[in-house]
Order: structure tokens, then sequence, then C-alpha cells
């Protein structure tokens, strides 16, 4: 978006910018694996897995 390239731009924080994107719709690996998740795509060790942060 445009806010995002603006902060980008100006330098701001990688916290920053991934509150911005977040507002904006933007949904985590561990978001996204959650609903996998809950619809049965994936188990919770994969998801535990590729999210270890």
């Amino acid at each position: 978006t445009d806010q995002i390239s603006a902060q980008i731009h100006n330098r701001a924080s990688e916290a920053e910018i991934r509150a911005a994107a977040q507002r904006d719709g933007m949904r985590t690996m561990r978001e996204d694996g959650e609903r996998w998740l809950a619809d049965g795509t994936t188990t919770q060790a994969e998801l535990l897995r590729v999210t270890k942060d």
C-alpha cells in the first residue's frame, strides 16, 4: 500500500511496517496456519515446525 511504501522510504522499523500491513489485512504465517489447522489441512506439529519464532 502507499502507507507501507512511505514507511519503507522513511526507514520505519520492522515492527511499524508489520503493524501497518496487519491493519491493511495481512495475515501472518501463524494466523494462516491456524486456519489450515482448524480445517484439517495441516497438523499442529507442522504449524509449530514452520512458525518457530
